[in-house]
């Protein structure tokens, strides 16, 4: 059996490399060999994984929707059924975060027409919409405030050709979806913002692609309580951005390498290569390096120090997610 106390493990996502491989959510441990596979799912569609924020249990999705279970597997439950979509409401499908207490998960995309916010108790199963429903509406990107008072997420709506079409919206709110306010209104659809929240919870980082609009930022950082925006002139791609554990500087990936700067947007340094995929005080910055070195994992001390060579994913996978255990 699997204990939290073990060896450091990796809950990695990989890709498949040939048609005849299906992708795989894999256990793997701090010199790359598999302890067990958690989901294989039939299509890429229905790949996603994260660890509970004590490190004992799993989420994952596969081609029924999304489950939790423990660290060794046992009491896998089904918390929300993968959305079963028949018309052309449907926009996306089931993205989730955990609560920093692990009691809760927050899940965007469900329902038939993928235009539920739920929040999920995880020990009884027990569902609350938490949004409004609409249609032509996709709620993703949810985020849980680090001190767990705040959550938040995207609310992209409009119809494809017609003149409802279409924006992103980031919104902040409770956990019980009162309060809620907008953070920041992009004139793109389906823009891909990333919330990201700073350890302290004060601030929160946006990454995207803004689709050659000049009003949205590729990079920036909200202050929440003042809402003061800083765009960051950095053309990062369009994947989430990863605080320090101290909360003093965040690493964002460019088609050059990685990056990182302090709170402020300042003080820029160059990392390494690759693209940054999670930063733990054990672990340190993990980096992969998907554009020419797709199999391996390499960490850096402090993100500051070069990148050495960790572990390589399976033969016949390149790695697209990787999350180490808390």
């Amino acid at each position: 059996m699997l204990a939290a106390a073990a060896a450091a493990l990796y809950l990695v996502v990989g890709a498949p490399t040939t048609a005849a491989r299906p992708p795989v959510t894999e256990l793997l441990d701090a010199s790359g060999q598999v302890q067990r596979v958690v989901s294989a799912p039939s299509t890429f569609d229905e790949t996603g994984a994260a660890w509970s924020p004590d490190g004992t249990h799993i989420v994952y999705l596969d081609a029924a929707g999304l489950h939790v279970q423990s660290l060794d597997g046992s009491d896998d439950r089904l918390l929300v059924s993968h959305p079963r979509c028949d018309n052309d409401q449907c926009l996306g499908n089931l993205d989730f975060a955990w609560s920093p207490d692990g009691t809760r998960i927050i899940v965007g995309g469900a329902g038939h027409r993928t235009n539920q916010l739920l929040v999920v108790d995880v020990a009884s199963g027990t569902m609350r919409s938490i949004a409004p429903e609409s249609r032509y509406t996709e709620y993703a990107d949810p985020t849980w405030s680090p001190n767990g008072k705040w959550i938040t997420y995207t609310r992209e709506s409009g119809h494809a050709g017609y003149a409802s079409c279409c924006q992103t919206v980031l919104t902040m709110s409770r956990p019980d979806g009162t309060g809620a306010t907008v953070l920041y209104r992009s004139v793109s659809w389906r823009a891909g913002v990333h919330p990201v929240w700073s350890p302290d919870s004060k601030l929160v980082a946006l990454n995207g692609v803004p689709e050659g609009s000049p009003h949205d930022p590729w990079f920036a950082i909200e202050d929440v309580a003042t809402r003061r925006l800083t765009r960051i002139p950095i053309h990062t791609v369009s994947t989430a951005a990863v605080w320090s554990p101290d909360g003093t500087r965040i690493v964002a990936t460019t088609l050059k390498g990685v990056v990182s700067v302090d709170r402020q947007g300042r003080h820029r340094r160059s990392v390494g290569t690759g693209t940054a995929l999670a930063w733990t005080r054990g672990a340190g910055l993990v980096l992969g390096r998907p554009l020419v070195d797709a199999r391996n994992v390499w960490t850096s001390k402090g993100g500051t120090a070069p990148a050495r060579f960790a572990f390589g994913v399976p033969d016949g996978l390149s790695l697209f997610s990787l999350a180490p255990q808390p």
